[in-house]
């Protein structure tokens, strides 16, 4: 079976060459055309990723506290960069955390820190084993994605996600 397999394939692989070799320099044109276009969109798309991250709004966590009981934590950041518009927070690796205060659509200015009381409403008390993950815009509408990690070990850089505003945010 694996014979009757190769043989087919050896003879489909003999025609397109014979076929190729009628056009060699047509071939050679398009297929350099298609790299070129490739390589150009690959660059054009990495030079737009680079220049919305260089004005992007620069979130870095401060602090992160947990209360004597265990029962709240105070999840403070600071925006170094450009002034964002948070709109979304979300707990990996635990479900039964929420956010006290109302944070949506709350501006954080340049140079300026946020501070969000976490509350367990759960059982389990809260510990440092989660990941919290902001979504913000900045001025331009353009929204952003980042991850923190309560122990401060790392925080990733923001990750571009798209422009969900059709107009700027004020």
């Amino acid at each position: 079976m694996n014979d009757i397999d190769l043989s087919a394939l050896n003879d489909l692989l003999q025609k397109l060459f014979e076929a190729a070799s009628a056009y060699p320099n047509e071939i050679a044109i398009g297929a350099g055309g298609i790299v070129v276009l490739t390589i150009f969109w690959m660059a054009r798309r990495n030079a737009i990723r680079n220049r919305l991250k260089q004005y992007a709004p620069k979130l870095q966590m401060t602090s992160f506290q947990i209360s004597p009981l265990g029962r709240d934590g105070f999840f403070k950041i600071q925006n170094s960069g450009e002034p964002a518009v948070l709109k979304n927070i979300h707990f990996s690796k635990r479900k039964d955390l929420t956010v006290r205060d109302q944070y949506r659509d709350s501006k954080i200015g340049k140079f300026r820190d946020y501070a969000l009381l976490i509350e367990a409403t759960g059982q389990e008390r809260i510990s440092n084993q989660f990941l919290i993950t902001l979504e913000y815009a900045d001025e331009k509408g353009y929204t952003y994605r980042q991850v923190f990690d309560p122990t401060g070990r790392s925080s990733k850089s923001p990750k571009y996600i798209g422009r969900k505003h059709s107009r700027p945010i004020s």
